[in-house]
């Protein structure tokens, strides 16, 4: 496969995969259900996973079903006076909800409870005011809040509402058979809502109020309506403990935690304010749920509404404010999250609505409905007709199994599906995951064929690289050479000597006659060994203003020849650097390992060793892992051709030893020596000069090895040479090799 399709193939592969983790976008199939006065209530009356709704229209309340596009009225309740408030509650505990409607009229009010088919199952009440207070108009409402089961009785928790002072307002708890109160606990706050926990551990479920105060004067059992309270009762009505949360014309927002998200019983309680435009401030607390205690406080310049709980990954809460703000909080209230929206914001569900076990936070504006993922990026919005001064009120029904609907509006009644639309199944983006495919393969063709290819530079065009860089080297900056006679020119006129021992007409002569050849050879290799053009291009360049300011030097009285010939060597050392660096590249790429290069020779004639009875050692000294100019195979072969020497000298000899180090010289740190050692009997002295000839076969048979490994080293700016044992027995070839060094130490 080649690169573009490789690039094509791994940009869609990314894509796709990047396209499957991405959540999805909600869209929303609106159902009208009807014109009412107020939002259809969601409610579950056949135990299945499909909710229906309850709508009122004037004194009548009408039970709606939807099956697929098509709205049908499958239950209609009809009463003689005005509904005040309705809704639905699974009062009997049977995973059915039953329906209430609170009615009244001039003696009192009660609460009646019907199930599916618009069956009276209980009325619950009358409650009615005090007879000196006769001459009021009754105003009060009795709503069903919670259900439990006490001696094998159903219960149902009610609260009292009374717009007077002087009239019932509190708790009360009835009897689900007989319609009978057990008990009522007076209280001077309105009580909001109720929720069913165990909050001292003794497997009892008990009652948590959240309250409002309205301040018009109502004073009961140590609470007034000046306060907003959250107040817990047992199930006798006897009251555990209470907790003073705000002032007057506020409400209390309570969020009871789930028991195992803390290590004992938590409770969020948010304030809000209806003082004021804008609203004045509020709280938001940690109680301790065993004795109303707070744990910890937040304060807010604005107004909050309700918390709701976030189940999946780290446990916490979501809240809304009239600060135009989402928060979301871990259960030790530090901040999670937050993000701002268009206008005062309210959340009115934490649910998963894509069946990912993640839950989606549902909330609303004035003017929308927002579905906004665990880190509160949008997923969905939704405009609403509805012109409102405070956020749209949203309730969320089951649809089915794994899908979910919005019901809001207080004029018309609208359900909404809320529809995942995953990224995946998108066609745009798949297409637009093909073009970038697409587009990366062809951008990876058209660099490709743009860019100098890297192709292997054979030994040959390497070898001619460095020696003609040796010899530059070696004719034009080394000592005694026209660019160090240029520096030693600068300096003695620096030092005040009006006549230094070269002249610059001679430096000049003396670079056109033998320098200017010198770097066109080493220019000619280097494009050879496929040096980048842009490096030439700068040598060129150097050159060109080396030989100019020279010239320019040469030409000049003496007053203005040294800042001329200073601007040479400026320019002549930078031509130095250059061609250092270009030989290093080349250098790098013929670069190898000696230490690995001469293991891998020894190790493939272990077996005649073996067999020859020769003893045997590879030793690497520190520093003998540096890198070296030969090519690799080259340089196996020349250390192979050593150590088959040695095992030649050392055939049918008793105890032979052969040793291969691996080593810095000692005296130049710029070399590598491999040095190869034996105990045989040595070379004679008289053919010692011929050793490294054509001719110099030391064995019968031999032929030019030592030649050839002679003339290859010197190729790589290495030499061979042959020394004596010290022992007075045996040879000691010296294998010498160049250290691969960057480009400043090249010019070494």
């Amino acid at each position: 496969m080649n690169l573009p399709a490789l690039a094509a193939l791994t940009v869609a592969a990314g894509g796709l995969i990047w396209l499957a983790f991405q959540p999805p976008r909600f869209r929303f199939v609106e159902h009208q259900l009807g014109v009412v006065a107020d939002a259809a209530i969601p409610l579950n009356i056949t135990g299945t996973s499909r909710d229906d709704f309850l709508l009122r229209n004037q004194n009548t309340l009408i039970l709606v079903r939807l099956e697929g596009n098509e709205r049908r009225a499958v239950a209609q309740m009809n009463f003689p006076r005005g509904i005040g408030v309705f809704g639905a509650l699974d009062v009997t505990g049977d995973g059915r909800d039953e329906i209430y409607a609170a009615l009244r009229d001039s003696s009192g009010a009660v609460a009646v409870l019907l199930d599916g088919e618009g069956d009276t199952l209980q009325s619950l009440g009358p409650v009615k005011g005090p007879s000196w207070a006769a001459r009021e108009p009754w105003d009060g409402w009795l709503v069903p809040m919670a259900g439990f089961v006490r001696d094998g009785r159903q219960k149902v928790v009610c609260r009292v509402l009374a717009m007077f002072a002087r009239q019932p307002r509190g708790v009360a708890v009835y009897d689900l058979q007989t319609g009978v109160r057990d008990w009522f606990f007076a209280m001077g706050a309105w009580p909001d809502r109720a929720y069913l926990v165990d909050l001292n551990g003794d497997g009892e479920r008990d009652i948590l109020l959240e309250s409002s105060s309205p301040a018009n004067g109502a004073i009961a059992n140590g609470t007034d309506d000046e306060h907003a309270y959250a107040l817990a009762l047992n199930q006798s009505g006897a009251r555990l403990w209470q907790s003073e949360l705000a002032g007057k014309f506020a409400s209390v927002f309570l969020l009871p935690l789930p028991v195992g998200s803390a290590p004992g019983p938590l409770i969020v309680a948010a304030t809000h304010s209806h003082e004021g435009d804008p609203p004045a401030s509020s709280t938001l607390s940690l109680m301790d749920g065993r004795s109303g205690r707070i744990l910890k406080r937040l304060r807010f310049a604005r107004s909050l509404t309700r918390p709701f709980y976030l189940e999946s990954g780290r446990p916490g809460f979501v809240v809304g404010g009239n600060d135009s703000t989402i928060r979301i909080y871990d259960l030790n209230l530090s901040l999670e999250a937050q993000r701002r929206v268009d206008g005062e914001v309210e959340v009115w569900a934490a649910i998963d609505l894509d069946a990912d076990a993640e839950p989606e936070i549902v909330a609303s504006t004035r003017d929308a409905i927002l579905v906004l993922d665990r880190q509160l990026r949008p997923r969905g919005r939704l405009s609403t007709t509805e012109k409102r001064l405070d956020p749209t009120p949203v309730r969320v029904a089951r649809a089915d199994l794994l899908r979910s609907r919005l019901s809001f509006g207080e004029k018309v009644a609208v359900a909404a599906d809320a529809l995942p639309d995953y990224p995946i199944d998108d066609p745009d983006k798949l297409a637009l995951v093909g073009v970038g495919a697409a587009a990366a393969g062809y951008g990876i063709r058209r660099v490709a064929t743009r860019l100098p290819r890297r192709r292997r530079i054979p030994a040959g065009v390497t070898r001619e690289v460095l020696t003609t860089y040796a010899f530059l080297v070696h004719g034009q900056f080394q000592q005694e050479r026209p660019f160090e006679r240029l520096r030693l020119w600068v300096q003695a006129r620096c030092a005040g000597i009006d006549r230094p021992p070269w002249t610059l007409q001679g430096i000049l002569e003396e670079w056109q006659g033998s320098g200017r050849a010198a770097l066109e050879a080493f220019l000619r290799r280097l494009a050879d060994a496929g040096a980048p053009p842009a490096r030439l291009g700068r040598i060129r360049r150097l050159t060109h203003a080396f030989v100019q300011f020279l010239e320019d030097a040469a030409r000049a009285p003496d007053h203005g020849q040294l800042g001329l010939a200073e601007r040479a060597l400026t320019a002549a050392d930078a031509l130095v650097l250059e061609c250092c660096r270009a030989y290093w590249e080349v250098a790098r790429r013929a670069a190898c390992r000696a230490d690995h290069a001469t293991e891998q020779a020894v190790r493939a004639r272990r077996a005649r060793l073996s067999d020859l009875n020769i003893a045997s050692d590879l030793r690497v000294e520190p520093g003998g892992d540096r890198l070296v100019l030969f090519e690799r195979d080259a340089l196996v072969s020349v250390v192979g051709e050593l150590v088959d020497n040695a095992i030649n000298a050392l055939r049918g000899r008793a105890r032979a030893e052969l040793h291969v180090v691996v080593a810095p010289e000692p005296s130049d740190s710029r070399y590598l020596a491999i040095i190869v050692q034996d105990n045989g009997p040595g070379v004679l002295p008289e053919r010692r000069g011929a050793l490294f000839t054509p001719q110099g076969a030391t064995r019968p048979g031999g032929g030019r090895g030592l030649h050839l490994a002679r003339e290859c080293a010197r190729s790589w700016l290495g030499d061979l040479t042959y020394e004596p044992a010290p022992c007075g027995s045996g040879s000691v070839f010296r294998l010498r090799l160049k250290v691969v060094t960057g480009p400043e130490s090249a010019m070494q």
